[in-house]
């Protein structure tokens, strides 16, 4: 009997190895598939005359802006915010009129079904970003 309960317990252990080796691929491919869609917004900015980067605290000559994502296989999309001077955000959502006065974008993307918040980045004319 214990080597029936060792057997099940073996088979249960290998089982969870095999979802958890299942997850961590998946996470692979969400990493590369973030950090491809921003390297395509950076792109699309230098085309604009425009600095796409990380935000870090401090940054001044431009504007925070925050990007999230919605994986849906049906839905897919993504979403811009931007930081106003009085420390609000505002978005907008394709032909829909502006929205401002969004206190946090990563809970106002999590409240529209976007599912991945890629973080903060800070747009700047080229050139123009000090730290």
């Amino acid at each position: 009997m214990v080597n029936t309960v060792m057997k099940a317990m073996s088979n249960r252990y290998m089982a969870l190895m095999k979802v958890m080796h299942y997850l961590s691929a998946m996470l692979k491919v969400m990493l590369i598939g973030n950090a491809l869609f921003i390297s395509h917004v950076k792109s699309d900015a230098d085309k604009l005359g425009l600095e796409f980067q990380e935000y870090t605290e401090g940054m001044t000559g431009g504007y925070i802006v925050a990007i999230a994502i919605r994986d849906d296989i049906d839905n897919p999309d993504y979403h811009f915010y931007r930081e106003n001077g009085d420390g609000t955000w505002s978005g907008k959502v394709g032909g829909d009129k502006v929205t401002t006065g969004i206190e946090n974008p990563q809970i106002d993307a999590f409240n529209n079904d976007y599912n991945i918040f890629l973080g903060y980045f800070y747009v700047t004319e080229k050139d123009e970003c000090s730290k």
